[in-house]
């Protein structure tokens, strides 16, 4: 909830074991969800996480309810101030915001099995649940930290990863909702939104 303090503690700890480079990021999968109504479970010595008892999206009438993102609610406004911050305390290619990328957005949402079932037997509504990730929950995040002075943002997408999804739902699903973002952000922000961050692969342990 602080983000002066998230972002000044991980710059000391990075110091501190002499890393390369400065990478500065929080629960980049909680932001857009959390504003949108989705039910929290908060700790006092843990990430907040979504509640996945009760999903905020259980039928396609339920995008209409929800509606849009408010950049002033939940902790999006800490989520740009930490975006600011980056860009000015870092540098280089990490000097960048964040957001949640449109297929772990609609897992957080929806549940993985509901958005998983959606991609397989149900195309247009599957649709829906991207244009809603999209245009609805994640453009309006980019839009407040372009304001900021943001001038790139990365879209985190672990659910994305094999064996969540296969190969090929990725380069159906994944990839051209990664570039419709893109060109979006480019044509309308001038900023570069690169989603899609860790989708497919995500084993280093064994490449």
């Amino acid at each position: 909830f602080d983000a002066e303090l998230l972002v000044d503690t991980q710059l000391a700890v990075e110091r501190w074991y002499g890393f390369d480079t400065f990478s500065i990021i929080p629960d980049a999968y909680n932001f857009e969800v959390e504003a949108l109504g989705a039910k929290f479970i908060y700790s006092d010595d843990a990430m907040p996480t979504v509640d996945t008892t009760d999903p905020l999206i259980k039928e396609p009438g339920d995008l209409d309810r929800i509606g849009s993102l408010d950049p002033s609610k939940g902790r999006i406004p800490m989520g740009v101030e930490v975006a600011r911050l980056v860009c000015q305390k870092a540098s280089g290619l990490f000097a960048a915001g964040f957001f949640c990328s449109p297929w772990s957005l609609i897992c957080q949402a929806a549940s993985y099995p509901r958005a998983v079932r959606a991609l397989k037997r149900d195309r247009a509504y599957a649709q829906e649940l991207f244009d809603w990730a999209e245009n609805d929950a994640i453009f309006p995040y980019l839009q407040a930290q372009r304001q900021a002075g943001v001038k790139q943002s990365f879209g985190a997408d672990a659910w994305a990863a094999f064996p969540n999804l296969t190969p090929d739902l990725v380069d159906e699903w994944v990839v051209p909702s990664a570039k419709r973002l893109a060109a979006r952000a480019k044509q309308e922000l001038g900023m570069t939104a690169s989603a899609g961050l860790a989708a497919a692969d995500y084993c280093e342990e064994d490449p």
